[in-house]
């Protein structure tokens, strides 16, 4: 796995229905190397703090062989890294054998992996299209979101090195499918709350799931 391009924007205001809203999904790359701080990149920003970084979700990954497939299934001629919205786009990165809790190390730093990305809205806003919000989850080509556990320059070109593997082994993605997909058994659901990293909201997020029934 290698960095193919690394993404970052200021906010904007768009136009939406009548109204100006704030964003930062416009991202692009950029040649020279980045900080990456615990709480986001150097020159990178995100307007709703409530849905987009944070510790949890310091950095945004997507894979650079999913750009194919958007360009077969989605009304798109061409998409370059960053469409949608990550800020590392990853060669050769296979969503189906990235685990919740493995650690990686991209040039100085290293990241954990946290959750999958839930596209809003404003993906639609950029696309022009707001279907491709319910494309994006049913594609499962979602991204993973990593914190930070060590501070450190990165840039185009560096390897990704998976340090650690989670021993439970619980793709990031399956997440986001854990009550709408009927492949999932209780003993799977539970299996989740396993991983010692998992963060504490999805924990108890998961733990109401179960209580309900």
């Amino acid at each position: 796995m290698k960095i193919a391009s690394v993404n970052i924007s200021r906010i904007q205001t768009v136009p939406w229905r009548g109204v100006e809203v704030s964003t930062g999904i416009y991202k692009e790359p950029v040649n020279h190397k980045v900080w990456v701080h615990q709480l986001c990149i150097d020159g990178d920003e995100q307007a709703d703090l409530t849905v987009h970084g944070g510790e949890a979700k310091a950095v945004y990954a997507y894979s650079l062989e999913n750009y194919a497939w958007w360009s077969e299934n989605w009304q798109a001629t061409k998409l370059s890294p960053g469409a949608f919205g990550e800020n590392l786009t990853i060669a050769n990165f296979d969503e189906d054998n990235v685990y919740l809790g493995d650690i990686y190390q991209i040039g100085e730093a290293v990241l954990q992996t946290t959750q999958p990305q839930f596209p809003c809205y404003k993906l639609g806003i950029k696309f022009g299209n707001q279907e491709i919000i319910k494309q994006f989850m049913v594609s499962r080509r979602l991204g993973v979101y990593f914190r930070v556990l060590k501070e450190g320059f990165i840039e185009q070109g560096n390897v990704v090195k998976r340090l650690e593997e989670d021993p439970h082994r619980i793709p990031v993605k399956d997440l986001a499918y854990l009550f709408s997909d009927k492949k999932f058994t209780i003993d799977d659901i539970k299996k989740v709350l396993k991983v010692e990293s998992l963060e504490e909201d999805w924990r108890l997020r998961i733990i109401e799931k179960l209580r309900k029934g």
